[in-house]
C-alpha cells in the first residue's frame, strides 16, 4: 500500500512540475524577458516547455515502475499463501 501512495505522489508531483513549467513559460512570454542567457524568447519558452514535459514524463514513468513493482510483490504474496 505504501508504494501505491508513492506512485500517486510521483504522478501528482509530475503534473505539478508540468503546470509550473507551463505557467512560468507563459509568464515569460508575457514579460518578454530572457532566460538561461537566451535572448530569443521563442527558444527559451520552448526550452522551458520541453524541460518541464521531459521531467513530467520521467516522473510518470517512475510512478508506473513503482506501481508495477507493487503489483509484482502482491502477486508473489498471493502465490506464496496458496
Amino acid at each position: 500500500m505504501k508504494q501505491n501512495a508513492v506512485a500517486i505522489g510521483l504522478k501528482v508531483f509530475a503534473w505539478f512540475l508540468f503546470s509550473a513549467g507551463s505557467i512560468t513559460a507563459m509568464k515569460l512570454d508575457v514579460s518578454k524577458s530572457g532566460i538561461f542567457g537566451i535572448e530569443d524568447m521563442t527558444s527559451a519558452i520552448w526550452l522551458l516547455y520541453l524541460l518541464s514535459l521531459g521531467a513530467t514524463m520521467f516522473f510518470l514513468g517512475l510512478s508506473e515502475i513503482v506501481h508495477l513493482n507493487q503489483q509484482k510483490i502482491n502477486q508473489s504474496l498471493v502465490e506464496g499463501q496458496s
